[in-house]
């Protein structure tokens, strides 16, 4: 079968019956299945297509000391690596048949029976003893494991990334480790009876359980109590009276008299500590089976009772109960429990907004109950080989390099209407020194995207998904919160961005472009200097929805993305910081984005500074390696969507495409209404389909168009509406056909420049004037603006 079949089978998303039946041929119908509970894993100890017996033999190594080949019983597997000593290639051969996986850089792909398919997952070799580990799908937290023996082992992972595999029974049979570390144990009549070490060195240390309870190996102090945790943790006491806790990240942990106490749950995270000098935090609480912090409770000695904290959503911003569940204040900061079991915050009063990654400044709290500055890596903060500590002969806390903290900003409250909303964007653009022509065409651009997104409200209004006394004051918020991050990454004057404060400027003026109107976004054309990344229909059509449902959201992608070189995603699991390449996000003079105008816009098909940030940007937030933007299929780009707005789109049926509608679209009529455009998929081409008031001969109509992200001039008009609820009721047998090129308002000012040559990091040559602020977070309840306060949360 050709590579070209394979691929289309591919780019509709998902695994298609040829490929699903090629997995089970190869792992006996097993690996994919999904697994209902834990007790299935117990069944799942051998599988009749990989069943060899063991015969003693032993992987062979190389003359560096690698495993290049594993013999079993009835074949062979035979490792490739690359020049770094890294493995790329896994042949395995089992009774005359053979398959290949190959690594492709963070990807592996299988082959055999003369076909190749991608792997939807991770596989990781054994370097110690010829293990090979499966990962069952991309995000699937279950693993297969083949050992150099023949039997195969299931696993699960926790939160702390230690993968757990179950013996006879209900016990825990082995533990490997994040850190590449292990640990297996060995039953007798329901009783451990040996447990054997594997360091991450490779030291290999085997424990033996004597008669009076004790855990003894030759050179090692004796052991009591030990045990193998589901959770992933390794628990045991020595004679001292201290118990060790090996965690699933193979961090140790101490606990006993003068040191900390700790509680876990069953996915290993620290749900309470007490440190040693009697200080602590309990209750803490975590998002789904991530380790990212949801609720904390501390003692409140003053009330003589308890405080608990909720974030609110995946912001920073935090709800703060009573004892009662009474609400009484807000704060502003970030919780997080480092690997070593420290507690750590970062709040307002030792940290600021926007700093880049792995220079946020964090106060960390560690078993002793001291406090100390670390960085975003567990790093302790060092400037001028100073480290900084807590001064004790003091007060209060004395900053002993004052270098080590950055310098604080002002922090203004997010805009409460849509004119200051407006206003605090073009005095953002002023004092960013944009002249007055173009200023007075950001102010034109500003009021044709109020007036959209009134047009907006009335479509859902006649879509009724939502209540219509609602509609207008939620598309408000998004007003407001898309100027208040474009003013919050124009504004920001410090050093540390990612790009200087002319270039942020002029993404601003391009954002607002496209949030007047959404379909002037363009893939843009292959040129001789600028050939590849640009088969992007996939995402644009995405991106253009996104910009006419949920400017917002976009808006605070280009601020993150401008401001640091990342993005965190506010949905999706498990919340992470993705940083984005700055090669890949630089203009040099051969790129048709450097000298791409906002007067020009109309005019060609060529992509913008911002369509090419958007395009090689979003894709990474998918797993996709950087700069493998080409070639993609809807349920990435709906996992985007999802991932920026917590919303997935709507698809049309169209030719073999079935559709999708979302968000409780009951028709694709309603789909269209609610959120001002919906994906269309042609044979080979992603397209979005736009619902807008448009002035035609003189008068304003609803119409409908096809946005082909080709340039204007492939875009069509393809229909008007004359009553939206007729269309809401009847669908597209409400539309009257049209064939039309559609004339999208200009903004052209003269001697119009383009973004011209920029290099990510290279700052402004003088300090600017003006000072940022945050803008608030997305919430879906109505916007109530919080104060900033400092972090108010320490161990009590």
């Amino acid at each position: 079968m050709s590579q070209e079949i394979i691929r289309g089978d591919i780019s509709t998303g998902g695994f298609t019956s040829l490929q699903r039946r090629l997995y089970e041929d190869v792992f006996g119908g097993l690996a994919f299945t999904r697994l209902a509970d834990v007790s299935r894993l117990r069944q799942l100890r051998t599988d009749a297509f990989l069943r060899p017996g063991p015969d003693g033999r032993r992987p062979e190594r190389d003359e560096e000391g690698h495993i290049r080949r594993v013999p079993y019983s009835n074949g062979e597997a035979l490792i490739g690596r690359d020049s770094s000593g890294h493995v790329n290639s896994i042949r395995i051969t089992r009774s005359g048949q053979t398959r290949l996986f190959a690594r492709e850089g963070n990807h592996w792909t299988l082959e055999t029976g003369g076909m190749r398919i991608p792997f939807p997952g991770r596989i990781e070799f054994n370097e110690r003893n010829g293990d090979i580990s499966y990962q069952l799908g991309r995000d699937s937290r279950r693993w297969r494991t083949e050992q150099s023996d023949g039997t195969i082992v299931n696993e699960r992972t926790t939160a702390t990334g230690a993968r757990v595999a179950l013996a006879d029974g209900d016990h825990v049979g082995r533990i490997t480790r994040a850190d590449r570390s292990s640990v297996e144990a060995f039953y007798s009549g329901g009783e451990m009876t040996r447990v054997t070490e594997i360091g991450a060195n490779g030291r290999t240390c085997v424990w033996r359980r004597q008669e009076n309870g004790d855990w003894t190996s030759q050179g090692q102090p004796t052991r009591r109590n030990m045990v193998l945790e589901a959770n992933g943790n390794t628990r045991y006491d020595t004679l001292d009276g201290v118990t060790h806790i090996v965690r699933g990240n193979g961090v140790e942990l101490l606990q006993g008299r003068g040191r900390a106490r700790y509680e876990f749950d069953q996915e290993g995270r620290i749900t309470s500590l007490m440190l040693a000098n009697g200080r602590g935090i309990r209750g803490i609480g975590y998002e789904g089976d991530t380790e990212y912090i949801n609720r904390i409770v501390i003692n409140d000695r003053r009330a003589g009772g308890t405080r608990t904290y909720r974030r609110t959503g995946h912001s920073n911003d935090w709800l703060v109960f009573n004892h009662a569940g009474r609400f009484i204040n807000t704060a502003t900061g970030d919780a997080r429990m480092a690997g070593d079991g420290s507690y750590q915050i970062r709040d307002t009063r030792h940290d600021r907004h926007g700093q880049p990654r792995g220079s946020h400044v964090w106060r960390s709290f560690g078993w002793d109950g001291q406090e100390r500055r670390v960085r975003d890596d567990n790093s302790p903060v060092t400037t001028d080989r100073t480290t900084h500590n807590r001064r004790h002969d003091r007060p209060t806390p004395h900053r002993v390099d004052d270098r080590a903290l950055p310098p604080r900003v002002s922090d203004r409250r997010a805009s409460t209407s849509v004119q200051e909303a407006h206003d605090r964007l073009l005095d953002a653009m002023r004092e960013a020194h944009l002249d007055q022509p173009r200023l007075a065409r950001m102010n034109a651009m500003m009021q044709a995207f109020e007036q959209r997104m009134g047009h907006q409200s009335e479509m859902q209004r006649a879509a009724g998904v939502r209540p219509s006394d609602q509609v207008a004051q939620t598309n408000r918020q998004l007003v407001m919160r898309t100027y208040d991050n474009l003013a919050a990454m124009v504004s920001e004057g410090g050093s540390n961005t990612f790009y200087n404060q002319s270039t942020r400027r002029f993404l601003a003026e391009n954002f607002m472009l496209y949030a007047a109107q959404p379909c002037l976004m363009n893939q843009g054309p292959t040129t001789p200097t600028d050939r590849e990344g640009h088969s992007t229909c996939w995402e644009k059509a995405g991106q253009t929805l996104m910009m006419a449902h949920r400017p917002d959201a976009m808006a605070d992608f280009l601020r993150q993305v401008s401001l640091r070189g990342d993005y965190r995603p506010p949905y999706g699991q498990p919340p992470r910081t993705i940083q984005f390449s700055r090669n890949l996000l630089a203009f040099n003079g051969n790129m048709q984005e450097s000298s791409w105008t906002l007067s020009n816009a109309n005019n060609t098909g060529s992509r913008s500074p911002v369509g090419r940030i958007f395009d090689y940007a979003m894709p990474a937030l998918i797993g996709r390696s950087h700069g493998n933007i080409d070639y993609g299929n809807n349920l990435q780009m709906s996992q985007i969507m999802y991932m920026m707005t917590g919303e997935r789109p709507s698809e049309l049926t169209t030719a073999s495409h079935r559709g999708t509608l979302r968000s409780g679209h009951r028709s694709e009529a309603a789909a269209l209404l609610d959120h001002g455009a919906v994906l269309r998929h042609a044979p080979g081409h992603w397209m979005s389909r736009h619902l807008q008031s448009m002035e035609i001969n003189g008068r304003r109509q609803w119409v409908v168009i096809d946005d082909n992200q080709w340039g204007r001039r492939a875009d069509r008009i393809i229909g008007v509406i004359d009553d939206l609820n007729d269309f809401r009721n009847r669908g597209w047998a409400a539309m009257r056909p049209l064939n039309l090129t559609p004339e999208y308002q200009r903004f052209a000012v003269a001697n119009d420049t383009g973004i011209g040559v920029v290099n990510p990091g290279i700052q402004p040559q003088r300090p600017e004037r003006q000072q940022p602020y945050r803008p608030q977070p997305y919430r879906p309840q109505p916007y109530r603006p919080q104060p900033i306060r400092p972090q108010p949360w320490c161990p009590t």
